[in-house]
């Protein structure tokens, strides 16, 4: 390289360091979560990186979204080498060079070390907590036992109710839910099949840049992002177009949301990896092709090929194998596709085998509990849902007057059922599954139930999607668009409120926004649970927040069907 390119580099470098000194600047931890305390002053004191480790952590860049693009119409990769003219090599490495100090925080902890992009997420063999040694050795453990035995005697009391009055097989021919429950179930599970097939177009896409039929920075992201977008809105036509019982709607619409966010997550996972391997390449070969290049971006170059081993080490460590890209096969997909997450990893942990008398006692368990959902949904809840619509035909002021004595109804049997799906899906499918596939992390839940403010609860009573939203929305909004905590959070907030939302209009045919509003009402609430007021006094939290659980079921369901 000629000694004025040496001297430009060496002037654009300088240049940075000197825009560097009056940057705001911050070290996303890998381990946060949402976070709505977002003090300036104490990330610049604590977080800004210092002199000594700028000059020490000058790195080439990639991040999820594209400002990097090693890969213009007049390069060409072949045999996984850049080729490129002098004019694109001074272009490309004003852009290495420009960027370098703008992300190079997201690549090393506060003491200089690398750090992976997807050290936010961490699976390891760990059982849910109904089913681990804490719980069942926990002196609160007995209180499991009388909430089943509650359950049975209301059962037995609802049931001969009904037998009495209109006999067995008159009771289970003529209920309503049973009827919706199965009604056109076929072709619902057709349905599903079809979404389901549809992951594989994430897969075929990355399969292309695997064989360098397309990029991922150009044409690869473009059709990945329209594919996720027709995807959605094609699910939702399909559910306006289709003649569906609410039961059919409401699953495939939440099927499909995790399907989209696995899509999603295999990705732009892999997506981010095909710019660390550009950038690798790019680096080696700048360094091999040119003997004289100054030392300062010498240096640049030589961080950036050591972030990028690590990052592309560090997908697999136990078996190098199946590290990226030999991760993008078939097998490894479908067995992504299985597993009970939303969030794609090269490997995960793995049991030995299949423990067949957990799995049968797990599938008991979810039978049991749909039943137990159908009676309760049948005899206590269907008559008030009925009686809310009819409600809907009257007179505004009629209908506040109406509304509360509703409420009060509609209250205890619909806690019973939020309660109720949370035991199904997250304690008994999502643990049969894991024991099916062999996948050890069983951490699908944590103890929401002692909560004291609503942004814990976020993070605990679906963990698999929290996972998801944490890498994918908290962590990537920050690092792609440059934007504090606390906007981050306001982000997630709303994305996760929005598709909420989404869910209301196609059980509810209308589109009227208040799970959306309670959604986001939540955040003035972690805020005032955050105040010194409610600081040290646990009780009343977990008072106000199980006050917000056992009504909020009813609370929504009665305002869509009555207003």
């Amino acid at each position: 390289m000629s000694s004025s390119s040496s001297a430009s580099s060496s002037q654009v470098i300088d240049s940075m360091n000197s825009k560097w000194k009056t940057r705001k600047s911050f070290v996303s931890n890998a381990t946060e979560e949402y976070d709505i305390t977002d003090d300036d002053e104490t990330l610049r004191e604590s977080t800004v990186i210092t002199q000594q480790q700028q000059t020490n952590t000058k790195i080439v860049v990639a991040t999820d979204v594209e400002i990097n693009d090693y890969s213009s119409p007049n390069t060409q990769i072949l045999q996984g080498k850049l080729k490129v003219n002098s004019t694109i090599e001074k272009q490309s490495l004003h852009k290495v060079t420009s960027h370098a100090q703008l992300v190079n925080r997201f690549r090393y902890t506060t003491n200089g070390d690398f750090r992976s992009r997807f050290s936010d997420v961490r699976y390891q063999e760990t059982k849910s907590i109904l089913d681990s040694d804490i719980a069942r050795n926990s002196p609160f453990w007995g209180f499991y036992t009388p909430f089943w035995l509650a359950i049975a005697i209301m059962m037995a009391n609802i049931c001969t109710e009904a037998i009495r009055e209109k006999g067995l097989l008159h009771s289970i021919g003529t209920s309503r839910i049973i009827q919706i429950f199965f009604q056109d179930v076929i072709w619902i599970g057709l349905c599903d099949f079809i979404m389901y097939l549809s992951l594989y177009g994430s897969f075929f896409i990355q399969w292309l840049c695997k064989k360098e039929y397309m990029l991922w920075e150009t044409t690869g992201f473009v059709l990945q992002c329209a594919y996720e977008v027709g995807f959605f809105f094609g699910v939702m036509w399909w559910l306006e177009l289709s003649n569906y019982q609410w039961i059919g709607k409401v699953f495939l619409v939440l099927h499909s949301l995790v399907l989209l966010m696995k899509m999603h997550s295999f990705a732009f996972y892999n997506g981010y990896l095909w710019r660390i391997k550009h950038e690798l390449a790019f680096s080696e070969s700048y360094l091999k092709k040119h003997d004289k290049v100054d030392d300062k971006t010498t240096a640049i170059l030589q961080k950036s090929i050591d972030f990028c081993k690590f990052e592309i080490d560090n997908t697999s460590k136990h078996n190098p194998q199946i590290q990226f890209p030999n991760n993008l096969t078939l097998s490894n997909f479908f067995w992504y596709t299985m597993f009970p997450t939303v969030v794609y990893e090269v490997e995960y942990p793995r049991t030995t085998k299949i423990d067949f008398g957990y799995l049968a006692e797990k599938i008991v368990g979810v039978f049991g509990i749909i039943a137990v959902m159908i009676v309760v949904a049948q005899e206590r809840a269907y008559p008030l849902a009925m009686r809310a619509i009819h409600m809907k035909s009257l007179p505004f002021q009629e209908k506040l007057r109406e509304y509360p004595f509703l409420l009060l109804e509609m209250l205890p049997p619909f806690f019973l059922l939020y309660i109720l799906v949370f035991l199904l899906i997250w304690d008994q499918i999502l643990n049969a599954i894991a024991e099916l596939t062999k996948f050890a992390d069983r951490d699908f839940y944590g103890p929401w139930w002692n909560c004291i403010t609503f942004d814990e609860f976020a993070r605990l009573w679906n963990v698999p999607v929290h996972k998801f939203l944490l890498r994918h929305v908290y962590h990537s909004s920050i690092s792609a668009f440059q934007i504090s905590k606390t906007s981050a959070t306001l982000v997630t907030f709303l994305l996760s409120s929005v598709f909420h939302e989404v869910v209301m209009y196609v059980l509810f045919g209308r589109l009227r926004c208040y799970l959306f509003l309670i959604q986001m009402y939540q955040i003035p609430l972690i805020a005032i649970s955050r105040t010194k007021f409610m600081r040290g006094r646990s009780v009343l939290g977990n008072i106000i927040f199980w006050i917000g659980v056992a009504s909020g079921a009813a609370i929504v369901s009665s305002l869509y069907l009555v207003f």
